[in-house]
């Protein structure tokens, strides 16, 4: 929950590249790709799924949108995915971008106030709105902004418009000491009521 690294983001190397700043238009590309950036890797994902990530990951968004849509894409995907033909390699690589993922998905924690915030919808899609609509931003400066920049952004509107509220260290004491106080009185024997 450090907004300072949603600045300065952490740097990834993936197969000897360096992966971009996870941003919204990298994320709608993936799933535009099949690809998630939700949940984690599978333990063995695939040198062609792994080089697909890559290609996308180890470029601006503009540049990897060019790059999928063009006939280089296959001699592209070849290259990367001779890089993870050895299994120990691969596995390597999807432990890297699982936390390269978590990482991206990283934004404040926060309590959800009413029951009509959406919150099982399409996460990039109401990110998406949220940063346009409500925010100011023009479609490309949005899908410019990092992911967890971007997450902080909308949640920080969301808290002002009274949706979310943002989950602090004194919520978390109180919330371990509520949940230690409920453990004690489930491991406690209760007497039956006379």
């Amino acid at each position: 929950m450090d907004y300072a690294a949603t600045i300065w983001p952490d740097h990834f190397r993936l197969g000897r590249r360096r992966l971009q700043p996870l941003s919204l238009g990298h994320a709608l590309l993936l799933q535009r790709l099949g690809l998630d950036t939700l949940r984690p890797l599978a333990q063995d994902p695939g040198a062609g799924t792994l080089a697909l990530y890559l290609a996308v990951l180890s470029r601006p968004w503009r540049r990897a949108a060019a790059l999928v849509d063009s006939w280089r894409i296959r001699w592209v995907l070849a290259w990367f995915a001779f890089r993870f033909i050895p299994l120990a390699t691969r596995l390597v690589a999807s432990i890297l971008l699982g936390r390269y993922l978590t990482l991206a998905w990283r934004g404040p924690k926060v309590w959800t106030k009413n029951a009509t915030t959406p919150t099982q919808d399409e996460p990039l899609r109401v990110l998406t709105c949220t940063l346009t609509q409500r925010l100011g931003y023009t479609h490309e400066a949005a899908l410019d902004l990092a992911l967890e920049r971007a997450l902080w952004e909308a949640c920080t509107y969301l808290a002002a418009e009274g949706h979310l509220e943002f989950y602090s260290t004194d919520d978390a004491r109180l919330a371990a000491l509520a949940r230690a106080e409920h453990h004690s009185l489930l491991a406690t024997p209760h007497s039956p009521l006379p």
